[in-house]
């Protein structure tokens, strides 16, 4: 029995952090300052719907506004709030409580604004503040369950419990490793080897280039030749005195001259033939004829894929 009895009380004073952590937090809203004298009496209503609305969330002990003024007046403290941190310090003393809620009302323009904060009062500084804006005072007490909610998780999070007030977290709990980022996904579909059109894409090139190469470097160098020696031979012709052989004279004039057009016409062909090889083999080459798999995961990449007259899938990569 005697056993019995000692493991329950352990197991109370084990579970009796839990139960403190979850006690509602003692709390006291100070009247709204009144900061126009439109707003004065509005000011008074607001202040008590503010502590109405912590009330609601069934988190906190509200001080009541009754006893609050008495204790405020008997210690000579103003009701709607302090001006030093010390003696908020004093006042969550005398009151017994952590928080303090204050704030003030006013209009400019035609809007009502209001402005809320919480006071940790243990500590002397401003935990977090919220502000309100709105044509009118209906619109603002509309908005007033929102923002003592924000307050109310803020209060909570400085207890070092959840926002709903649960118990703290155990520090000494091995917290998860934050997964590591990953990596953002890529516009283009996978890349993979040349296919079989690209090959033949850099033939057409090299074939191409080497074409213009050839009626650069070889059939103007021929032609070239072949017209020097024609202008050669009819000079010749033409100075040859009496007695020369003017027929054999003629003749190679005429098989010079006959060289050049041959020339010239390989030298246009390999122009016009190696510029159409190189400029349709470099298409072929930049192009991307890709495979179901890779054009479907194009596809699902955003990639535009185009159909050519062949049936052809391709896509464009650079």
């Amino acid at each position: 029995m005697a056993r019995k009895i000692a493991a329950i009380f352990i197991l109370m004073c084990s579970l009796f952090p839990l139960f403190a952590q979850n006690q509602a937090i003692r709390i006291v809203v100070f009247d709204l300052t009144a900061k126009s004298p439109d707003v004065q009496a509005d000011s008074s209503m607001l202040s008590e719907m503010l502590r109405n609305e912590f009330i609601k969330t069934g988190r906190f002990e509200v001080v009541s506004r009754e006893q609050t003024t008495k204790i405020m007046s008997e210690t000579e403290f103003q009701t709607n709030g302090f001006t030093t941190a010390n003696d908020a310090i004093q006042v969550g003393k005398l009151l017994n409580v952590k928080r303090a809620i204050v704030g003030s009302v006013g209009t400019l323009g035609g809007t009502v604004f209001v402005t809320v904060q919480l006071f940790d009062l243990e500590t002397g500084r401003f935990v977090t503040a919220e502000d309100m804006q709105a044509p009118t005072m209906k619109d603002i007490v509309s908005r007033m369950k929102a923002t003592v909610g924000i307050l109310a998780d803020a209060s909570y999070r400085l207890e070092g419990g959840s926002a709903q007030g649960g118990a703290a977290a155990d520090a000494s709990a091995p917290q998860p490793k934050k997964p590591a980022a990953a990596p953002p996904p890529s516009n283009a579909p996978p890349r993979g080897r040349p296919a079989a059109l690209n090959w033949v894409g850099y033939g057409s090139m090299a074939i191409g280039l080497g074409a213009v190469a050839t009626g650069y470097f070889y059939f103007d160098a021929k032609a070239a030749k072949a017209y020097d020696d024609a202008v050669a031979a009819n000079a010749a012709y033409a100075n040859a005195g009496a007695g020369a052989d003017f027929a054999a004279l003629w003749t190679a004039y005429t098989n010079d001259y006959g060289k050049i057009k041959p020339l010239t016409d390989a030298r246009l062909y390999c122009y016009i033939g190696g510029g159409v090889l190189a400029a349709s083999g470099a298409v072929l080459a930049i192009l991307r004829f890709p495979s179901p798999a890779r054009a479907q995961a194009g596809k699902a990449a955003g990639w535009q894929i185009a159909a050519l007259p062949s049936g052809l899938l391709v896509s464009l990569s650079y």
